[in-house]
């Protein structure tokens, strides 16, 4: 009985907030009135643990950027410099920006409480080279440094 009276509440509640099938529409693109920059990344062709999706998914967001009006730049099966160089391009074209946006899809681990992307190559073999191999994910927050730069 009291399961039937939360229900009743619930729909009651619904139908009182104006809730209706009819009233559900789809959002259109916000019209651009500001700079939106995006870096998308896919690494998949990795020597161990190949991926299948990551670079699919990147293509797939970065033609969802663009037509959503953000500026992409689209990196796929990068190695460490090309990942920090990425990184260091995204962080100058950000200065101005309102929105901007990173997404990666590959290899990623955590250690000791800190995030990291697997790049390509070198391989990692060990919690010890991430610091020199890998490409803590604190990098991309530390970007918003460019943003001042003029």
């Amino acid at each position: 009985m009291q399961h039937a009276f939360q229900f009743l509440t619930l729909c009651a509640l619904v139908s009182s907030l104006g809730f209706a099938p009819q009233q559900v529409r789809k959002l259109q693109p916000v019209r651009q009135t500001s700079k939106r920059v995006a870096l998308v990344i896919g690494n998949a062709a990795y020597q161990v643990g190949r991926l299948r999706n990551p670079v699919n998914d990147a293509n797939a967001m970065a033609k969802t950027l663009q037509r959503y009006g953000f500026e992409v730049t689209l990196g796929v099966n990068l190695s460490q410099d090309a990942m920090r160089e990425a990184l260091e391009e995204f962080g100058k074209a950000s200065r101005g920006a309102t929105v901007t946006l990173f997404y990666y899809s590959g290899h990623g681990v955590q250690d000791a409480g800190q995030n990291y992307m697997i790049p390509l190559e070198p391989q990692i073999t060990k919690a010890s080279q991430l610091k020199y191999r890998a490409v803590e994910v604190g990098e991309v927050f530390q970007l918003r440094a460019y943003r001042d730069w003029e």
